[in-house]
């Protein structure tokens, strides 16, 4: 799960993070992409990404795009869709669901950097990433 790219929802009431599926019954709030980062807080090199395509799970890979440990762009490579980038960034929002050993972890966004190309993967060849959600 670490290096994993996860879904996690907002969650007001406790003021942080959780899985979808740990919010209360008929609430409903929008997700974004997370990843967990140990303790000091360095990025891995790659993350694994879910996405769907054309009806089909795939595992993706989210990759450094460059070798510097202190860069924070990413990118994933598809054969059929060519590259998404990403920015990966921190967030002061922590995960407070029921899993305790995730709590300690710091969280850090997973941003796309061209929404539009991501639209239009989508709304043409049904192309989307969902990210994983582990609970």
């Amino acid at each position: 799960m670490k290096n994993t790219v996860q879904y996690l929802s907002f969650y007001p009431e406790a003021d942080g993070l959780v899985f979808p599926q740990e919010l209360p019954e008929d609430y409903y709030s929008l997700g974004k992409f997370y990843v967990f980062v140990n303790g000091n807080g360095c990025l891995a090199h790659r993350y694994y990404f879910d996405a769907e395509d054309e009806g089909k799970d795939v595992r993706l890979t989210l990759e450094r795009q460059k070798n510097s440990p202190s860069s924070n762009i990413y990118i994933v490579r598809t054969k059929k869709y060519g590259i998404f980038p990403f920015v990966i960034e921190p967030t002061h929002y922590q995960y407070v669901g029921r899993l305790q050993n995730l709590q300690s972890f710091r969280l850090f966004r997973v941003i796309p950097l061209n929404l539009a190309k991501l639209e239009e993967a989508c709304m043409r060849y049904r192309f989307f990433f969902c990210g994983a959600n582990d609970l």
